[in-house]
């Protein structure tokens, strides 16, 4: 998922591209640096039968109680 174009001057593809599985790993959602705006870029671009998120998707030792 590592692009050098700005996802925020992306337009939605009218039919994403559709797989039978996609695996999303180590995406650190509640870090700085976790680059949310591309994974949605992402998911919008693609559709599939089975989505697994693996690994550290979200950092939740980073998260302070409120």
């Amino acid at each position: 998922m590592h692009t050098s174009q700005d996802p925020s001057t992306l337009d939605a593809d009218p039919d994403p591209r559709h797989y039978r599985t996609i695996w999303i790993s180590d995406i650190h959602l509640g870090t700085a640096g976790c680059q949310a705006e591309r994974l949605l870029d992402f998911l919008r671009r693609h559709d599939s039968d089975t989505m697994y998120l693996v690994g550290d998707i979200v950092d939740g030792w980073r998260l302070k109680k409120r």
